[in-house]
């Protein structure tokens, strides 16, 4: 693979990883609502990814 597309590859696979914690960041709003402590959605969003990104399948790019 040319270094080229392995960062093609990287990229897409980064832009992924961005879009599913704005998609799971969204969400953890949506339920929770406006006003709580910074904190509280940090647990929040923390429980929730690892939720969710436990179940994706993962693999190291070598």
């Amino acid at each position: 693979m040319s270094p080229q597309r392995r960062r093609e590859i990287e990229r897409d696979e980064l832009n992924k990883l961005g879009s599913n914690i704005f998609d799971v960041s969204i969400e953890v709003h949506k339920i929770l609502g406006a006003g709580l402590l910074e904190t509280v959605y940090e647990l929040s969003l923390f429980k929730e990814s690892l939720i969710i990104f436990n179940s994706m399948p993962q693999h190291l790019s070598i």
